[in-house]
């Protein structure tokens, strides 16, 4: 008989049986490691190491003991009874099968190394204190959009390397970072995080590569929206089997901006209106204020289609996404809500609430460095100063900063656009977005 412990299936094998999953997944490579002479320990693996791995962690170390001594009831029913010798059913246990018959999959090295990621060592690492306070300072940071000064504190954090869930967050942060800075170089660092953390096995890790997987398919969203989108399919239905509904809401907001620029606009509706539910969920306020401004832009979008102006359930969904910003102090980090809002209540005639909208955002912009938002809000002005121009309006100069900060972030598509509008009389511009 073989034991095939499969850490890319999550799965353990033992002969004809059904696969064993979950916490049994840590005991038998635990095990499996002990036999073949992979870990520096004793070939037995006592109740109180595997208490420290994986999803046994959660449980004491008598109840670990307990539902293992079950296990071994189990197999000898199944006439398996001779697979694991003990030292006391409930104390230490160890494989008595020959090495050779023990597969581990992809390969020893990457169990061992999963294993030893899943272990936690109850340490309090030297200077966690100020790193905690450091990760803390950089999540207020990040709201407020000040990304190049999280990219230098984050320089500092390193004292708690050896826990791994501080690590994962650091990465995580690292990579926000890098997203919101918009720097070639940054691209790279992003780029390189999603792939060092694609070979993550333990849950943060996981949810760190999936969250930065929907900022990396973002960042490229100009590019080729379709193939991105068909990419962040099968992340989808991994998050879902796992029960992240979290990084699930965050990978499915992406996939609705995608699906705009691929042009499937119900379908991005669809994703959003899924989106924001989930970020409902788990409490996630800056993240459900940006479903909600989605969900504003894809209706927008539906009535541009038909021909039509928006309508107040655009201006409603703006509202509701500013309240979340004001009543839970998130969204500082984009001006994107207040840019629209103008846009739209021009498109809709009203010049005074689109002013005021203009007005927000422009202060709001005083503390963010998104190009993409700050184009945007050029352009927007540009479109209402042409049409009924403020006492120092400049709506060429305007476009022209557009463009160019248009170019420095990739989209094409704005620049023609906005080559348009410099091609027509300035102060009466034909805007198509």
């Amino acid at each position: 008989m073989k034991l095939i412990v499969d850490i890319e299936l999550e799965q353990v094998k033992l002969g004809k049986e059904a696969p064993l999953k979950g916490q049994w997944l840590d005991f038998y490579a635990a095990l499996a490691l002990a036999r073949t002479g992979k870990r520096r320990d004793a070939d037995f693996v006592t109740a109180e190491s595997l208490s420290r791995v994986g999803a046994w962690q959660h449980k004491k170390v008598e109840s670990v003991g307990k539902e293992i001594a079950r296990h071994l009831g189990d197999l000898a029913v199944k006439g398996m009874g001779d697979l694991i010798e003990h030292q006391g059913r409930t104390i230490a246990w160890k494989l008595v099968m020959p090495a050779k018959a023990i597969v581990l999959k992809p390969n020893p090295s990457e169990v061992h190394a999963w294993i030893e990621a899943r272990t936690r060592e109850f340490s309090t690492p030297k200077g966690w204190v100020g790193d905690l306070r450091t990760l803390v300072e950089c999540v207020a940071m990040l709201q407020q959009g000040k990304a190049e000064d999280v990219i230098d504190r984050l320089k500092d954090c390193a004292a708690s390397q050896t826990e791994p869930t501080i690590c994962a967050w650091r990465a995580f942060l690292r990579g926000r970072a890098a997203y919101q800075h918009e720097d070639d170089d940054d691209d790279q660092v992003l780029s390189d995080l999603v792939t060092e953390w694609s070979r993550s096995k333990d849950a943060p890790g996981r949810t760190v590569h999936a969250r930065l997987r929907a900022l990396l398919a973002l960042r490229y969203r100009f590019e080729d929206p379709e193939a991105t989108l068909a990419s962040l399919a099968k992340l989808a239905t991994d998050l879902e089997l796992r029960g992240d509904i979290a990084s699930l809401g965050t990978v499915i907001n992406a996939m609705g901006i995608l699906a705009r620029r691929a042009g499937k606009t119900e379908l991005s509706t669809s994703h959003h209106m899924r989106a924001a539910a989930l970020f409902g969920l788990v409490g996630d306020h800056q993240s459900l204020q940006a479903a909600l401004f989605n969900l504003a832009l894809c209706r927008w979008t539906e009535l541009r289609a038909r021909n039509q102006k928006p309508d107040e359930d655009v201006l409603e969904l703006i509202e509701l996404c500013l309240h979340v910003c004001s009543q839970f102090g998130v969204g500082k980090d984009s001006a994107q809500a207040e840019i629209c809002g103008a846009q739209w209540a021009f498109e809709m005639g009203d010049t005074q609430r689109a002013r005021r909208y203009l007005a927000e955002a422009e202060h709001a912009l005083q503390s963010i460095e998104n190009t993409y938002d700050h184009a945007c809000f050029f352009e927007v002005r540009a479109l209402i100063d042409s049409a009924s121009p403020a006492i120092e309006g400049d709506p060429i100069r305007d476009l022209k900063t557009a463009r160019s900060l248009y170019v420095s972030c990739g989209d094409q598509d704005s620049v023609r656009r906005v080559d348009r509008l410099l091609s027509t009389d300035p102060r009466r511009p034909n805007r198509k977005p």
